[in-house]
């Protein structure tokens, strides 16, 4: 039997059984229209459908880049379908990327790369990439995206565990990997409206705190995110320098940032007060600063404020 190396790529739909149970013939036609685009994207970037079975797609492309960048491509593509779309009409995909050893069989391929594939796919996040660490050794720098560690994974009929990565959406410079503290390019200039959200202190002596503190800030990054003037940095790489005494002009250059939000958590009792500032990297000069002084219930509100109060800054 013949045999090769090749690239496997592999999708479905999120709560498709529930969505046909729902409605049949909606789901059937919103799956047309967008396996047409599906399609259309994986020809594009030189892929083979060899495999079609209800709302999943198996394909094998002859380079992982090639594989990756159709997977982003068709993340974004479904984004843009179900924009506008009522709750129920919206169809959101997940996509498992492997590279390996297959064998040939009346057109059809076979083998474990073909398997880890399908199994990473079903681990990815809803809207989600997922690729083995194989994968990501091939086409680490190569794209624009950032990588989030998914550790290693005990994937269904598997022997052994996988190690695998998140592929994350990156609006500037692929300066970093998120496996990493380490920064893996250099970033010459940096945009206009980056920014990294350092770890929030934890002022209190409960070190539960610590959870509350990080949950917190990564909110406030995921807010800040949302703002298309904002460039910033994933959590995984602005985290890292939480026990490093490095100065924010020291930071701002290895992220390749022009601004950085940091603060304080101090909780009393059922009162908690959030300090939080903008500083910028090239003189260290604090741009807005604020304290909040609020109970548990009125968090949400205090990061949407802030978030609004240095978008307008």
């Amino acid at each position: 039997m013949d045999r090769k190396l090749t690239t496997i790529f592999a999708s479905d739909v999120v709560g498709f059984s529930k969505m046909m149970g729902m409605d049949e013939v909606k789901t059937l036609t919103i799956l047309k229209e967008r396996r047409e685009a599906i399609d259309g994207i994986i020809h594009e970037h030189g892929g083979i459908i060899f495999g079609s079975a209800g709302d999943s797609v198996i394909a094998e492309f002859s380079s992982p880049i090639k594989a990756a960048e159709a997977a982003v491509a068709t993340q974004l593509k479904m984004k843009t379908m179900n924009v506008d779309q009522a709750e129920s009409d919206q169809m959101t995909f997940r996509v498992g990327i492997n590279i390996g050893d297959v064998m040939i069989s009346d057109d059809n391929l076979f083998g474990d790369a073909v398997n880890i594939a399908a199994r990473l796919e079903a681990a990815a996040k809803p809207a989600g990439i997922c690729v083995s660490k194989t994968v990501f050794d091939m086409i680490n720098r190569k794209i624009m995206v950032s990588f989030e560690d998914a550790g290693d994974l005990e994937l269904k009929n598997i022997e052994f565990p996988i190690k695998a990565f998140h592929v994350i959406e990156n609006k500037g410079t692929p300066r970093f990997t998120q496996d990493s503290a380490e920064i893996h390019t250099e970033v010459k200039e940096s945009e206009p409206g980056s920014v990294a959200v350092m770890f929030f202190k934890n002022l209190s002596n409960d070190e539960e705190q610590e959870y509350f503190c990080e949950g917190f800030s990564e909110d406030l990054l995921s807010m800040l995110s949302r703002f298309n003037k904002l460039v910033v940095i994933s959590s995984h790489a602005s985290f890292a320098y939480r026990e490093k005494s490095k100065s924010f002009k020291e930071i701002g250059k290895e992220l390749g940032v022009r601004y950085i939000i940091h603060g304080s958590v101090r909780k009393l009792g059922p009162k908690m007060r959030i300090n939080a500032n903008l500083v910028s990297t090239e003189n260290e000069n604090s741009i807005w600063s604020n304290n909040f002084d609020l109970s548990v219930d009125e968090v949400f509100d205090v990061q949407d404020q802030i978030a609004e109060e240095i978008v307008s800054t």
